[in-house]
C-alpha cells in the first residue's frame, strides 16, 4: 500500500511539474508574442508620429498658402481698381484732347460747323459715322 501511495504521490508531483512546464512554455510563448506586438506597436507609433509631423507641416504650409492667396487676391483687387481708374483717365484724356482739337479748329476756322463732331464718331469713306463699342 505504501508503494501505491508513493507512486500516486510521484504521479501527482510529475503531473504538477508537467503542468508547471506547460504553463511556463505557454507564458514564454505569450511573452514572445507580446514582445513582438510591442515592437509592432512601436513601429506603428513611429509611423503615426511621422504622419502627425507631416500633417503639422502641411497645415502650416496650407496656412501660408492661404495668406499668400489673400495677398494675391488683394493685389488683384487693387490692380482691377487701378485698371478702372486708368480707363477713366484715358477716357477723360481722350475727351480733353478732342475738345482741345475742336478749340484749335474753331480758332483756325471760326465759320466751321462743328456741331456734328463727337469723340465717339469716326470718319469712314469720307463720312462721319458712329463708332460701335
Amino acid at each position: 500500500m505504501m508503494l501505491l501511495t508513493y507512486k500516486l504521490e510521484t504521479l501527482k508531483v510529475s503531473r504538477r511539474a508537467y503542468l508547471k512546464e506547460k504553463s511556463l512554455e505557454s507564458s514564454r510563448a505569450e511573452v514572445a508574442r507580446l514582445n513582438t506586438e510591442v515592437v509592432e506597436l512601436r513601429a506603428f507609433h513611429d509611423q503615426i508620429k511621422e504622419k502627425d509631423d507631416q500633417l503639422l507641416a502641411m497645415t502650416t504650409q496650407v496656412k501660408e498658402l492661404e495668406n499668400e492667396k489673400k495677398t494675391w487676391l488683394d493685389k488683384e483687387k487693387e490692380l482691377l481698381n487701378n485698371l478702372e481708374f486708368l480707363k477713366d483717365q484715358i477716357g477723360s484724356s481722350l475727351n480733353m484732347g478732342f475738345q482741345l482739337a475742336l478749340d484749335q479748329v474753331r480758332i483756325f476756322y471760326p465759320e466751321a460747323d462743328l456741331s456734328q463732331a463727337d469723340v465717339s464718331k469716326s470718319i469712314i469713306d469720307g463720312q462721319l459715322v458712329e463708332t460701335e463699342g
